[in-house]
């Protein structure tokens, strides 16, 4: 377990991003928020997890406008989000562009293929890594993170 975990971070530190415009021609109103906070923050040094839980849907919206988000202690602004998944294929999804938001919509239109099959939401079973960082022009500094569990 404490290898995999290594894996998960190394691909988000690690994978690219892209400078596509993402598609924001769906109404996202209806999907589940989640809130960015410390009792769902994975930290690796604690190997604390308590995941958010979500029913299937298409979409997400995850607030992070009520978390202070720090690296190496200094205040940062999280400009992107990625998603780990794995099963039979290993799923990285990312935003298709960086924006500062106070709620990144994660579905099909928001986020681009790092690897693995397209994105088609999230399903029944599944369970996903969320990294929430800053863009870097290789790569993703990741600030927070947490695990998302399917009903």
């Amino acid at each position: 377990m404490k290898n995999s975990l290594a894996y998960i971070f190394s691909l988000l530190m690690f994978c690219g991003c892209s400078h596509e415009a993402p598609n924001t021609d769906t109404d996202s109103s209806h999907y589940a928020v989640l809130v960015t906070d410390g009792e769902h923050q994975f930290l690796p040094s604690s190997q604390k997890r308590t995941p958010y839980e979500i029913d299937a849907a298409s979409g997400i919206r995850l607030d992070v406008g009520h978390f202070q988000f720090t690296e190496g202690g200094a205040a940062v602004t999280p400009d992107t989000v990625q998603l780990w998944y794995e099963s039979v294929n290993l799923g990285i999804y990312r935003l298709a562009q960086p924006i500062v938001t106070n709620i990144f919509v994660l579905d099909a239109h928001t986020l681009k293929t790092i690897h693995g099959p397209d994105f088609t939401g999230f399903r029944s079973g599944q369970q996903f890594l969320v990294g929430v960082g800053r863009a870097t022009p290789d790569n993703l500094v990741v600030v927070w993170s947490g695990f998302i569990t399917v009903k």
